[in-house]
């Protein structure tokens, strides 16, 4: 299974942190928050990776991502114009090939190892429970599930509809496309649009996957959070490598 990460966002919750930074390339805590993101899809086992990214940010992607050593091949896409991360999709399209692909939105974070992608049939969500003291529910999409579907999805709903999330890994077939399409007069598609067609066809399977396991990177406070936790499990790791004998 193929992988794609989207980071050609404009990162307005993050100015002026984001002029002109792209916001993928700020750091949570000792790497840059792509390089999470592309590390999230391998734990998954992931090693071909698509990372979109706007034309005036290709050069310093290459860049950066050259300085580290990822277990996967990475290729590039630059989009033109930023009309969301649907539209974004269709770049990738004769890449993957016509087979099932796996997404990733590039300013999030997942805290534990994604369970095996290429073992789940798409398309697929990734869900998490969260209650309220955690973070505002209002910010995420909120799902409902009966057995082993996604029943019901609303996008950033103004009361709370579910203290299930929707996270920002998805698995779709190749049959997205065709979907992307006829959205393409909008102005932004995003990846909503398009889980919600899945979701009202009865198609959408899921994955719960534990609490405080993920974590939108998207604003000041949630990307601080983000590096102090991310610290705490990088300090535990260390602390346990230097207790062994």
């Amino acid at each position: 299974m193929k992988g794609v990460v989207l980071a050609g966002g404009k990162g307005t919750r993050l100015l002026p942190l984001t002029d002109p930074v792209a916001k993928e390339m700020l750091p949570v805590y000792h790497k840059p928050m792509i390089i999470h993101a592309i590390e999230a899809l391998i734990s998954g086992g992931v090693h071909e990776i698509a990372v979109v990214v706007h034309c005036s940010t290709v050069k310093a992607y290459k860049h950066m991502l050259s300085k580290f050593k990822l277990d996967c091949n990475i290729t590039f896409f630059a989009e033109q114009q930023r009309a969301g991360p649907g539209q974004a999709l269709l770049l990738v399209e004769s890449w993957v090939n016509n087979s099932d692909f796996a997404v990733i939105l590039g300013d999030s974070l997942f805290f534990n190892q994604l369970p095996p992608l290429p073992h789940r049939s798409a398309p697929h969500l990734f869900v998490m429970e969260m209650c309220e003291q955690e973070d505002d529910l209002r910010k995420y999409g909120q799902v409902q599930l009966s057995d082993s579907r996604v029943i019901d999805m609303r996008w950033k709903p103004e009361q709370v509809f579910s203290q299930i999330i929707q996270t920002t890994v998805f698995l779709f077939p190749s049959s997205v496309f065709e979907k992307i399409r006829p959205l393409s007069q909008r102005q932004e598609t995003h990846i909503s649009d398009l889980t919600a067609q899945y979701i009202a066809e009865g198609l959408m399977t899921y994955t719960l996957l534990p609490r405080e396991s993920y974590l939108d990177c998207g604003s000041v406070e949630a990307l601080f959070q983000a590096s102090v936790r991310v610290r705490t499990q990088q300090l535990r790791i260390t602390k346990v490598s230097n207790n062994r004998p």
